[in-house]
């Protein structure tokens, strides 16, 4: 059968059918991230439960109590535990925030916590424990001494003393501030579950997405000017003053533990425009507006001297390696596998703070790559871009 000119292609590209398959496309993936995310919740829970039936171990325990010879931890986590040293004296009390402060979570899950207290109720150490947290996250965490901050508190004052959360890793120490205040409330009969208060910057960071999604659907997107401030903003805003970007990471924290809200404001709002406007619009946003690592690499190449383009075919050959992480990093999440998604990606090398040295190594390497080619880790290695063009249908 002959079909007239033009027929196939508007049947395959009208409306409806990009209608529908937008539509499979999102039932698809969220058929998905919600199997990943009932693996990853049963696999929390058995974690969770191990820990509160024994899973703290003696030498985490002298962490707070040097002398420490044996130690009680009373499955359920209300009730507190004792330390005794090798002559049988009590050496202190000892609380784990689990399970009662497991809804709450850091980055990439829950950040469980040991609190050490002499037997007067005062707090002689607090200990982080086995959790999913991105070591570069603690690490920040750990050299800002955030831990330290309550040592020498009665547990009354220290639940009740507001401490800042630590830029560059404000999930984690806001998971491990509200933790160790959710426990000490189980100190007393009330209940005390400390609220996020959305601040300024909160708004200021929605406000902003929201103002650059104005600019990307005009035609002011196409001023030369107005793009080098948008990538400028970028870089500094979403990368060195806020930390904020989307990725496998942070993709695997939310399938694990869900989204938190208000304590995510602007990543959701990001999250959300980084959803909608390609399966609305078949448009890349986030992509090409927000992401201060593609940012940066496009500003590296429009200083370059060194510009130069990549055949057809090898760029289609290198963007199958973007398919390849995406992938693999889903085989890992499904399968349970104790890997730090951040090490996949460079994008924490742009936010004030510690980055591992192989996410610095791997930020520098494409954006020396930028000098000569645009863009190249969003082109060919992201996975992040990757898992967002499958919704950009037209």
């Amino acid at each position: 059968m002959n079909l007239p000119p033009g027929w196939k292609k508007t049947r395959r590209h009208g409306p409806l059918a990009t209608g529908l398959r937008r539509l499979a496309v999102v039932i698809g993936l969220a058929a998905c991230l919600g199997g990943l995310h009932y693996l990853e919740v049963g696999r929390a829970a058995r974690f969770l439960r191990n820990q509160g039936q024994g899973g703290v171990s003696l030498s985490e325990v002298r962490g707070i109590f040097p002398a420490a010879a044996r130690f009680s931890l009373p499955p359920g986590g209300k009730e507190a535990g004792t330390v005794w040293g090798k002559d049988g004296r009590v050496l202190g009390i000892l609380l784990y925030t689990s399970p009662l402060a497991d809804a709450i979570n850091g980055y990439a899950g829950p950040v469980p916590l040991l609190i050490g207290l002499d037997p007067r109720g005062v707090i002689l150490g607090v200990r982080l424990v086995s959790n999913w947290e991105s070591s570069d996250y603690l690490a920040r965490v750990r050299r800002s001494g955030l831990l330290q901050h309550w040592d020498g508190m009665t547990w009354a004052d220290a639940r009740e003393a507001r401490v800042d959360a630590v830029t560059g890793a404000t999930l984690s120490s806001q998971a491990i501030i509200r933790g160790l205040q959710v426990r000490l409330s189980g100190l007393r009969s009330e209940p005390f579950v400390p609220a996020h208060q959305i601040g300024l910057w909160d708004y200021v960071g929605a406000g902003l997405a929201l103002l650059v999604l104005g600019v990307a659907l005009t035609r002011w997107r196409g001023v030369p000017w107005l793009r080098t401030v948008l990538l400028l903003t970028a870089v500094g805003y979403w990368g060195f003053f806020s930390g904020i970007f989307l990725s496998m990471a942070l993709l695997a924290a939310w399938v694990r533990g869900g989204f938190h809200w208000p304590a995510q404001l602007a990543l959701g709002v990001i999250g959300v425009l980084a959803v909608s406007v390609p399966l609305l619009t078949g448009r890349p946003f986030y992509c090409g507006y927000l992401c201060p690592y593609g940012a940066a690499q496009e500003l590296v190449h429009k200083l370059s001297p060194w510009r130069g383009g990549i055949s057809a075919a090898a760029a289609r050959w290198l963007a199958r390696i973007r398919w390849l992480l995406l992938i693999a990093i889903a085989g890992l999440l499904a399968g349970g596998a104790a890997v730090d998604l951040a090490q996949f990606e460079p994008f924490a090398a742009l936010t004030r703070g510690f980055a591992g040295v192989w996410v610095v190594a791997l930020a520098l390497a494409f954006l020396l790559f930028s000098l000569r080619w645009a863009r190249p880790w969003c082109r060919f290695c992201c996975p992040t871009g990757a898992l967002l063009g499958l919704l950009r249908i037209r």
